[in-house]
């Protein structure tokens, strides 16, 4: 164990961003790579969703219902389109507008189900971010059934207040100035820059409170934070809503399209989310991490790989994950803060303490429930117990 100052810790940050920005372009390059067998079933999942998605596919429980229902059905689709008129889909169609009145929805779905054969893995997911929205969509119209989807797709959130927190998740652009000027380079030019927020960098989340019919700015500290301050990880949102929207969407889909299911294919989030920079990589790590897919600890990238796996992708992709495992930038630390949420200081881990590191390091329920009683500026005499726990003093 090796004693670090702020400065050094800052530049093991600086470090993490970039290796795990690079990982995510990798694993992205992976996905598109047509030999691999990851990007034609994923193309077909969003072929078939779109499919859905201009029949308005989704149950009606009895003939009565049926005109309420249609409407319902074409609105959820047409204002969830509206919501995510930043999405690269619509402006690699020419739409840098997005869509508008004069391009009719139907008609948008239309080229791109045409182009479906020729969707890259960044557009299968921008699909599946679309889908989601209908569902939500779909789920808070009156008497529609068709809201069964958005339960389904809400169960593959799991971990409750401790993990996803009391407050309704927020879309939002970053705050000016929250992703580091220096950072942008690495990261993949992207339309979207909607995330989920609760804090990120400084930033608050505006809310309403419907009983008063006034906003307010609430400061909520998450969980995910607290685990990026004492890790020394990426600047970030929290933990990913749109992977648990993926989840649900390749499984779905994978049925609907009798592909052979494998969780290799639920690694499309982590490429296209982190590499856009719509998340940090522990962000959606967690949320696959919840949902049994993977155990990550962070910092071993290797864990990032579906134990479950059978796909022939899965060499090169363990390739990725193993390639920026052992890279110089990868460095093992925690860091602590003082009372003025100052950071002042870490330790560093090499050698035999790895192992033990990795296990302190291991996401999960317990680790969660760990981190919600964790201050959001880990002090030193914090972060020594947490280390003392694993033998790591």
């Amino acid at each position: 164990m090796r004693d670090l100052n702020e400065q050094q810790i800052s530049d093991c940050v600086d470090r993490r961003f970039k290796l795990e920005q690079n990982l995510a372009l990798d694993l992205l390059a992976e996905f598109d790579n047509e030999s691999n067998g990851l990007i034609g079933p994923l193309r077909q999942m969003a072929g078939k969703a779109l499919e859905d998605l201009l029949s308005e596919n989704i149950p009606i429980q009895d003939f009565a219902t049926a005109l309420e229902s249609l409407a319902a059905r074409r609105g959820g689709v047409w204002s969830a389109m509206g919501d995510e008129k930043l999405l690269s889909i619509w402006q690699q169609n020419g739409w840098q507008g997005g869509i508008t009145n004069r391009h009719k929805p139907n008609v948008a779905l239309q080229q791109l189900q045409g182009k479906a054969q020729r969707l890259t893995a960044s557009q299968c997911s921008d699909i599946i971010r679309l889908y989601g929205a209908v569902a939500e969509k779909w789920g808070a119209a009156p008497g529609l059934t068709g809201g069964q989807l958005d339960t389904l797709k809400k169960q593959y959130r799991p971990g409750g207040k401790m993990v996803w927190g009391a407050h309704a998740r927020v879309r939002a652009k970053p705050a000016q100035g929250a992703i580091p000027g220096e950072h942008k380079q690495w990261q993949m030019p992207a339309a979207v820059h909607g995330i989920d927020f609760k804090q990120a960098g400084k930033g608050q989340v505006k809310e309403m409170l419907p009983d008063q019919r006034r906003s307010i700015n609430v400061t909520v500290f998450s969980t995910v934070k607290k685990v990026d301050n004492a890790f020394g990880l990426p600047l970030g949102a929290d933990i990913s809503g749109t992977t648990a929207d993926s989840m649900f969407f390749v499984e779905r889909f994978a049925r609907c399209c009798r592909i052979k299911y494998d969780p290799i294919y639920q690694l499309l989030a982590l490429a296209t989310l982190v590499a856009a920079r719509h998340h940090a990589l522990l962000e959606v790590a967690l949320t696959m991490t919840l949902n049994k897919i993977i155990t990550y600890s962070i910092g071993f990238y290797s864990t990032l790989l579906p134990p479950g796996s059978t796909h022939t992708a899965r060499a090169a992709i363990d390739g990725v994950f193993k390639e920026h495992e052992r890279h110089d930038w990868n460095e093992h630390i925690l860091a602590y803060f003082d009372q003025h949420h100052r950071r002042v200081g870490g330790y560093l881990f090499e050698g035999g303490e790895i192992d033990r590191f990795k296990k302190l390091a291991t996401t999960g329920p317990d680790f969660m429930w760990l981190f919600t009683t964790m201050p959001p500026f880990p002090t030193k005499g914090r972060i020594r117990m947490m280390m003392g726990s694993k033998g790591l003093l």
